[in-house]
Parts: C-alpha cells; structure tokens; sequence
C-alpha cells in the first residue's frame, strides 16, 4: 500500500464516479492510496470541506477511508486549517465518530454535516450566546424577506 499525493483530481475521477460521487476539480489537494499501482481509495481537501471520500468496491472495510482521513487532516494542519468538514449520508456517521469528527446536523435520509477540530459548533453558540448578554424575556424579532423593499415593509 502507498499514499501518495494526486497532481490532479482527474487522475481519481474514475473510482470518484464510480462510488456515486460528483467531481470536484477545484480541489485544493487530493491523496490516493494504491495497491500494485492500481488507486483503490482517494479524498480531496477544498477549503476546509473533505470531499470526494471515495473507496473501491473491492477494498471496502479495510479501514481505508480512516487512512485517507487522517492523511487529509494531517495536510490541513500543515495548511494551518484546524476545524474541517465533511458531509455524508446520515448511515455513514459512526465510520466518522471515532476518528473524532462530531455531527452538526442531520436531514434524514439526505446527509449529515460534521466537523472536526476547533473552533466548532459548540464554540461559535457559547461565542454568540457570551455576546448576546442578557436575555430579554419581551424581545422578539421579525425576518422576512423584503426584495424589493415596498412601502408595506417600512410600515412594520
């Protein structure tokens, strides 16, 4: 087994395709992992989004995709991001749980939002809730939508 950089997202696109995943070529890096030559897992970092967590069909629950993670989130800490993540389907969450990634949202069946590293969900509500001070118990607060911005709407 070898993990070795990817010049491209091109050369991964085929295994990408093949696991149901849409193309991403605006990568900011991709790794591979090979066997013989041959590429049988890949991820890409693009921002501070993982994407493009593909593994062959034949290599499945050989804890490659733990090996592409993990190489992903050492490259972003020498990118000096620390705080990534991912989106998956809701029934692939525990594979991400123990390599410390945390759910932010789930819209089941469709997918599940989770990060990993800090500052995180949990930082930016205390951050907000620290901001907002004191609670007002009679405070409300309307959002609408007004484009474009009518007489009606100055009104309320």
């Amino acid at each position: 087994m070898e993990e070795r950089r990817l010049s491209s997202v091109k050369q991964a696109e085929n295994l990408i395709k093949s696991c149901d995943l849409t193309v991403n070529y605006d990568a900011d890096y991709t790794v591979g992992i090979f066997y013989d030559d041959k590429l049988v897992a890949t991820g890409s970092l693009f921002g501070d989004m993982i994407q493009m967590l593909a593994v062959s069909p034949d290599h499945q629950g050989e804890d490659l995709s733990a090996i592409v993670i993990t190489h992903l989130i050492k490259r972003a800490l020498e990118m000096k991001k620390y705080s990534l993540h991912l989106f998956t389907k809701p029934e692939n969450i525990n594979m991400f749980l123990p390599l410390g990634f945390g759910v932010v949202a789930v819209a089941k069946p469709y997918a599940a939002l989770m990060e990993w590293g800090r500052p995180g969900i949990a930082e930016y509500c205390r951050d907000i809730k620290a901001q907002a001070g004191e609670i007002i118990r009679n405070a409300s607060a309307v959002v609408m939508n007004c484009n474009p911005f009518t007489l009606g709407h100055r009104y309320l």
